[in-house]
């Protein structure tokens, strides 16, 4: 009777000890696991290097050669996701000697889906109809007509006798849209890079006047809804009057305008 006692004993022994052995197993390969994401999402964290680099085009190639390594370049750092979430900016550059400016802008996969729903699906369907849900574009297309938009700003005495006794009574905003003075650029050449499940594209503006500008806005249309007259797909603040700050170049961007114009159209 003792000696079946103590095999049993034994028995227990060795299975909670094989117990122990597996839950300390899973416990180090739970935070060897967490430590591993941890790591690889932070060496995956940011743009593209190419995203983060000058473009050069031949106006970029042609401020670097008469700077003898001088060059002016301005950044800002604004809002950096639109309000729905679907897109990003980052890298802007501004290069007041030319005019020009220089951003990268991002999008992930859940944004293209998301076209499907906005754009793509049918806008009634009848009961008992099978729908058929239409495949996303194809990632490598330009999905997007992206446009800068300056806002210009203005004084009292650019207004009319009755504009001026309007923004005396308080206007609210849609009284104030009437304001609202725009110039839309189209970009010079653009860009494109993947990473994990982003799209990236950066993007030149050249002749840029930001002498009378208030504030500029990329905004974004649905490549097959082009309507500038009407509300954009979403819209990003990149730039605001007085906010400039100076940017060194780094090495990559040296480099790159030392290799001279590229051609990105």
């Amino acid at each position: 009777m003792k000696e079946s006692a103590r095999k049993i004993d034994n028995l227990l022994a060795r299975i909670f000890k094989i117990i122990g052995k597996i839950l300390k197993f899973t416990f180090y390969a739970i935070i060897i696991g967490i430590n591993g994401i941890l790591i690889f999402r932070m060496l995956s964290a940011g743009d593209p290097r190419v995203m983060e680099t000058l473009m050069v085009n031949d106006r970029t190639a042609a401020l670097w050669e008469a700077s003898d390594g001088e060059m002016e370049v301005l950044t800002q750092k604004q809002y950096l996701l639109s309000e729905d979430g679907r897109f990003a900016q980052s890298n802007l550059r501004w290069m007041p000697d030319i005019n020009q400016l220089q951003i990268t802008v991002r999008y992930n996969n859940s944004t293209v889906e998301g076209l499907v729903e906005d754009f793509l699906m049918p806008e009634t369907q009848f009961e008992g109809e099978e729908v058929v849900i239409p495949d996303p574009p194809n990632d490598d297309e330009d999905l997007f007509d992206i446009t800068l938009v300056k806002v210009i700003k203005t004084s009292e005495s650019d207004q009319s006798p009755d504009e001026e006794s309007l923004n005396d009574n308080a206007l609210d905003e849609e009284e104030a849209e009437v304001y609202r003075q725009e110039v839309r650029y189209t970009y010079s050449a653009s860009l494109s890079a993947e990473k994990l499940v982003y799209n990236y594209r950066r993007l030149i503006f050249d002749d840029i006047d930001l002498s009378d500008a208030a504030e500029l806005y990329l905004e974004f249309y649905y490549r097959d809804a082009v309507d500038y007259a009407a509300a954009p797909y979403t819209e990003l603040l990149i730039w605001r009057a007085g906010d400039d700050r100076p940017y060194e170049l780094t090495k990559h961007d040296i480099k790159a305008l030392e290799q001279g114009a590229v051609n990105n159209d």
